[in-house]
């Protein structure tokens, strides 16, 4: 009942109290040697951490739990499940080579023992991986078998989700109408079922397709507007979402400080991230992104200097402090690598 609670707790967005009860759970199934029951218990609770923007811790308790049904062979399927959760941390870490390697291990399994609304997840989470290389012909053949499976089990909801996905390629490949077409039929579906939580993703992506698309920062802010209405739990991962669209409106309406300001909170959430990534490989991913970000930062202190030479001498004082954080990060990421060698050297 506890673990029910838990997961109930999560989806609702309440996502501290959730993994506090599904721990004191966790401890429960243990001291009892309940392992299938720790095992599912530990997937939830990597659930509730990735999505409170905690993906390394997220990570161990997959690996924990995949290690637990590997011995198992009757929960083949709740094996994949923990798999397939690795491969989607993997994802956000923002490492698909790796992500791609766990979901073909998972859908290897998926297709043997697995119903057809397990197996159209793991076909969806498949193309989510392959659009993130690049491969769209690939990712949208998986989505569309995704989409097919769901269709026959009649998921309303999971249908929707796949639309916005494949409008998303369809926009990449120039199909202007596809791609709004499938977007609207995807958010009338999410406000008709109250799905809030995918409504919120699915109105940022409207923002940004009215801005890149129709060059419209108006209707773009509306359909902000309309998200930031939704009364729905904006942990990390979203709240660096809602950020990023604020920045890319504001600059195209031309109010670059008011841009420059979205974009520096979405670097001191990336920056919150730091602490939580343990190996090289992690980090090497993270200082990635947070390099884009601080270039982007720096080209918004240049324009909203505005042409004054005071501001423009702060903003290249700016421009400078910005390159100097770049190079920390990246000398940062490579000390771990120099200690292990003069480790290695001294033994």
């Amino acid at each position: 009942a506890m673990g029910d609670l838990g997961k109930l707790l999560s989806s609702a967005g309440h996502l501290d109290e959730a993994i506090k009860t599904l721990e004191r759970v966790a401890a429960m199934e243990e001291k009892a040697k309940d392992w299938t029951g720790l095992a599912g218990t530990q997937v939830n609770l990597g659930a509730a951490y990735r999505e409170r923007g905690d993906p390394v811790r997220a990570l161990a308790l997959y690996r924990k739990a995949e290690a637990e049904f590997a011995m198992l062979p009757a929960f083949a399927r709740f094996r994949a499940v923990a798999i397939a959760n690795i491969g989607n941390t993997y994802l956000a870490l923002g490492l698909p080579e790796k992500a791609l390697e766990h979901h073909e291990r998972a859908l290897a399994i998926k297709r043997r023992v697995a119903n057809k609304r397990e197996l159209a997840q793991s076909l969806f989470d498949m193309a989510r991986v392959l659009s993130s290389l690049k491969r769209t012909p690939d990712a949208r053949t998986r989505a569309e078998e995704a989409l097919k499976l769901y269709a026959e089990i009649q998921d309303a909801a999971a249908i929707a989700e796949i639309q916005v996905f494949l409008s998303a390629l369809a926009a990449q490949e120039g199909r202007r109408s596809d791609s709004r077409s499938l977007l609207d039929k995807a958010i009338a579906t999410q406000e008709r079922l109250n799905l809030s939580g995918a409504l919120l993703t699915s109105r940022y992506m409207s923002a940004i397709d009215r801005l890149v698309f129709d060059g419209d920062p108006a209707a773009a802010a509306r359909e902000l507007e309309a998200a930031q209405k939704l009364t729905v739990s904006r942990a990390a991962p979203m709240l660096h979402l809602e950020l990023l669209v604020t920045a890319a409106i504001k600059r195209k309406q031309g109010d670059s400080k008011a841009a420059l300001a979205a974009l520096t909170a979405v670097a001191e959430i990336v920056d919150e991230q730091r602490d939580l990534l343990g190996s090289d490989e992690f980090k090497m991913a993270y200082f990635a992104g947070a390099g884009s970000i601080h270039r982007d930062i720096a080209d918004l202190t240049l324009e909203a200097a505005g042409g004054v030479p005071a501001s423009v001498a702060a903003a290249l004082l700016a421009l400078e402090r910005q390159k100097a954080r770049a190079l920390l990060d990246w000398l940062t990421s490579r000390g771990t690598a120099w200690a292990g060698t003069r480790t290695g050297e001294a033994a």
